[in-house]
């Protein structure tokens, strides 16, 4: 086959099949070529399996594998494990007998798919999805309950409890939707590494109180500042009337489940405050409001008005 070119006044025509260049050196150097390219790539890809193998050799708390292994246990092989740690709650957590008194799961949802609370679905019967975002499409099993979209999760958490207040079951589990997303709120089925048990939350006793306590910062900073904010932590205890101690817990992203007599060993209206002050205007942004109130939710917890 053969194509014709026009330049100036000659025609040139190529044929597509046979090669242009037929000098033996032109082909020598492709070869060359070729075989340089081939070593290069294969120097390459020993260099990366070089590296990855003295990430594994350093030991099962470090390195890139272990990283994406903790944090994705479900995805990834568990390093120095024989198997993988489940990241989903067993549905024999919850005794046929529990009724929504006893237990429930409450979780906070803006703009989660059904897929991303799918694990909490063997619970539907006991589950209450607080929903700040959109309507679903599809609703949920259970209740689904609207929230003001304000305050983020600590304003959906606190209505709960101020709405519920003579009326909670006996034990309340408060989750996020996503499960498992930070590597400092890890709570697998068979905890190998500071993780949590799910066994540790299911519960039906009114004086429970079992939450999942960062494994960055443990204890409470009172001098802790959020961004773009003129107060510390300590500020909002003191704002709030609660008593901070430098031994206070806290629990990321409100991984707590309580017993209703804990939560009503502090006043309604004490709730009611602290809910009120997560949309009020500080000069902060409502992200910022309910990062200071998830460090303060255990504490609160903790101590009865009575001790204030």
């Amino acid at each position: 086959m053969y194509e014709s070119v026009g330049t100036n006044d000659h025609d040139i025509h190529i044929d597509d099949d046979e090669p242009i260049f037929e000098s033996s050196n032109f082909q020598k150097a492709q070869g060359r070529n070729r075989r340089r390219d081939c070593v290069a790539f294969l120097l390459m890809i020993g260099f990366i399996f070089l590296i990855l193998q003295c990430q594994v050799d350093s030991g099962p708390n470090s390195g890139l594998i272990h990283s994406f292994s903790s944090t994705y246990p479900s995805l990834s092989p568990s390093i120095g494990s024989s198997s993988i740690p489940s990241p989903f709650p067993n549905s024999d957590l919850l005794p046929v007998s529990w009724t929504r008194n006893d237990f429930e799961l409450v979780m906070v949802r803006f703009e989660e798919t059904l897929e991303d609370l799918s694990w909490s679905e063997p619970f539907s019967r006991v589950r209450t999805i607080l929903n700040q975002g959109d309507l679903f499409s599809v609703n949920p099993k259970g209740n689904v309950i609207q929230v003001e979209d304000k305050g983020w999760d600590a304003y959906a958490k606190l209505t709960h409890i101020t709405s519920r207040y003579d009326s909670l079951a006996n034990v309340t589990f408060f989750v996020q939707t996503n499960i498992n997303d930070r590597s400092d709120q890890m709570i697998v089925d068979r905890p190998s590494n500071g993780e949590s048990a799910w066994s540790d939350f299911f519960n039906n006793d009114p004086d429970f109180l079992s939450y999942h306590p960062t494994t960055v910062h443990r204890r409470v900073d009172g001098g802790f500042r959020m961004k773009n904010c003129a107060f510390t932590l300590q500020d909002v205890y003191n704002s709030l009337g609660i008593r901070y101690e430098v031994s206070d817990e806290w629990a990321p992203g409100y991984w707590v489940a309580v017993g209703k007599n804990k939560i009503r060993s502090r006043s309604l209206e004490s709730w009611e405050k602290m809910r009120k002050w997560t949309f009020e205007d500080h000069n902060c942004s409502m992200r910022s409001a309910s990062c200071y109130i998830e460090r303060i939710f255990v504490p609160a917890l903790k101590k009865s008005d009575v001790q204030l």
